[in-house]
């Protein structure tokens, strides 16, 4: 009877796609080697089992590049434009610009340029890119490269992706028989749509592993030093560009000052008005006087 070797199948197959799915993206001792199962049934290795595993032959390296300038102020603009260029001379699949930014004034200038780039390019693009600022009067200040090994990650990916695919496949043959129960039926179902959902997953997550390391990340970074004449000159510049608004401080405490003064003032006019009209002299008060007699009586 081929009906309970169908029904065994794909119950089998169906507990295996969840517990694959239910272990993360770190299945266990046990998980992995049945994927090392699958994929040994799956990729048959050629001569003295060479092909088994292409991936581990050659490291996987993501690398970043770092790359500061120092120009004369009036030739920031110019050497970052002049890189962008450069960048956009290639193939928009060799090299890409991310991000450009500059700020500054007249006598300093700061400026960032992002990169992404070909890694078989890297190297000498950076030379290219250094070239081009020694001809505007420009020193290169800081360099540095780092690295980051995806080798394991990318080997990983791939053999899960290879075993998910072998279950999927093994999953939708399955079905196409039709065999088995109903609810095996639903169970093998359930489970082949978490492992298409999981492979598109790791397909997605090997691809961006891969770009990195096809496409390395480059940062360059430019700055001025001003010359004599223009440090001389800052304090001035500044000094004007301040005037207005050492004006506007002087005009508000004005304000202040006369706001505050004011009801003081009309006290004080009323006082001296006051006073003229009594004869401009304060009037002089008399106390009786005691002894002799009485009180002192003037005019006799």
């Amino acid at each position: 009877m081929r009906l309970p070797k169908t029904t065994a199948a794909l119950g089998a197959l169906a507990i295996g796609a969840l517990a694959l799915n239910g272990c993360g993206s770190k299945p266990s001792g046990e998980m992995m080697a049945a994927q090392e199962i699958a994929l040994q049934s799956a990729a048959p290795a050629g001569k003295d089992g060479a092909d088994a595993i292409p991936l581990a032959a050659q490291p996987q390296l993501a690398y970043s590049y770092r790359y500061g300038f120092r120009l004369p102020t009036d030739q920031v603009e110019p050497v970052q434009k002049a890189h962008a260029a450069a960048c956009e001379k290639l193939d928009p699949a060799r090299c890409r610009v991310l991000s450009l930014s500059r700020s500054g004034d007249r006598d300093r200038q700061y400026g960032e340029l992002q990169f992404s780039i070909d890694a078989t390019l890297a190297r000498s693009f950076g030379t290219e890119l250094g070239g081009i600022a020694s001809a505007k009067g420009g020193e290169q200040v800081d360099a540095g490269i780092t690295a980051e090994d995806l080798s394991k990650q990318i080997v990983d990916t791939d053999a899960r992706i290879r075993a998910k695919t072998l279950l999927a496949d093994r999953l939708t043959q399955l079905l196409a028989t039709r065999g088995g129960s109903v609810a095996d039926l639903v169970e093998a179902e359930r489970a082949l749509s978490q492992v298409q959902e999981e492979l598109d997953q790791a397909r997605t997550w090997l691809a961006e592993m891969k770009g990195r390391v096809a496409m390395s990340a480059m940062t360059i970074s430019y700055s001025s030093t001003p010359t004599a004449g223009s440090s001389l000159l800052s304090p001035v510049r500044e000094a004007f560009s301040s005037a207005g608004e050492i004006f506007g401080f002087s005009l508000g405490a004005l304000i202040r000052f006369v706001v505050a003064a004011v009801p003081w003032a009309l006290l004080l006019w009323g006082a001296v008005a006051l006073f003229r009209k009594l004869g401009g002299r304060l009037p002089r008060l008399r106390w009786p006087r005691r002894g002799n007699g009485g009180p002192r009586q003037d005019g006799g």
